[in-house]
């Protein structure tokens, strides 16, 4: 989370080092629930778990490229997978 929060340019940053985990995912609000039974909410799981596909089947981007064109029977695929944002920058 530090590293998106760094990376977005958000002013949480200063503050996410003195924060519990959860009251920093309550800021962020990617989590949702009562503070006994806190319960992660779909875009933190998208945005903040290295494996978001075990929840939602197939998250990932592909790339696909056609060296001869359109037409063309050669391609070259580049699967892009994690969370969403790293999948984002990877694929630009």
């Amino acid at each position: 989370m530090m590293e998106y929060l760094r990376e977005v340019g958000s002013a949480l940053v200063a503050e996410a080092s003195t924060l519990s985990v959860e009251a920093l995912d309550r800021q962020m609000n990617v989590i949702d629930g009562p503070k006994e039974s806190p319960w992660p909410k779909n875009v933190g799981l998208l945005f903040f778990n290295e494996t978001p596909d075990k929840f939602f089947p197939y998250t990932q981007i592909d790339v696909v490229w056609f060296p001869d064109g359109a037409g063309g029977d050669r391609f070259d695929e580049k699967i892009f997978k994690g969370p969403l944002a790293r999948m984002k920058t990877r694929a630009d």
